[in-house]
């Protein structure tokens, strides 16, 4: 049984999983969990195991946000991520004033988080305003605005400021 098992598992793509490292960690591992529970429990359970694992993944993953400080690339009026533009600085042309980019929607899931980290922004002393570059969030649902609301007046409360850059894009 094993043996005719192994041939018709596709090695290469957890190969390309494993050399993805962290990226395609979480997939590698649906991938194993569905193999092992299907040789092990059957077809039914290690497929719904599997299935329920992989929903489950994407519940978690949502619900963290993943913002990114923008920094201008030095000779242009472009911004870009200091994590992986070599050479790139944190540099904007007013220092108390920093550049977040949402990389996801802002939905009902993910939105108390956001605002958590946003307030925590605003807690170190030298930082005056906030710009969120939204042209890579796709959509915010209505309990998400609410919440941006919620935070816009705490930030006017404690004399700072927010901008959105990109909200219509």
């Amino acid at each position: 049984l094993f043996m005719s098992v192994i041939g018709s598992v596709d090695w290469r793509t957890a190969v390309e999983l494993w050399r993805l490292g962290r990226h395609g960690l979480l997939d590698l591992a649906a991938l194993l969990l569905a193999f092992g529970a299907t040789c092990f429990a059957g077809i039914i359970p290690g497929i719904s195991l599997a299935v329920g694992f992989s929903i489950v993944m994407f519940i978690l993953n949502s619900s963290f946000l993943q913002t990114v400080e923008l920094s201008r690339v030095p000779g242009t009026q472009h911004y870009g991520d200091s994590r992986r533009i070599t050479g790139l600085k944190r540099t904007t042309t007013v220092p108390a004033v920093k550049v977040l980019s949402i990389r996801a929607p802002l939905w009902f899931g993910n939105v108390g988080r956001f605002i958590d980290a946003l307030k925590a922004e605003f807690l170190q002393p030298s930082l005056l305003a906030l710009v969120l570059d939204m042209s890579c969030a796709s959509w915010v649902d209505a309990t998400a605005c609410t919440e941006i609301n919620k935070l816009l007046a705490w930030v006017r409360g404690i004399d700072r400021e927010v901008c959105f850059a990109h909200a219509n894009d």
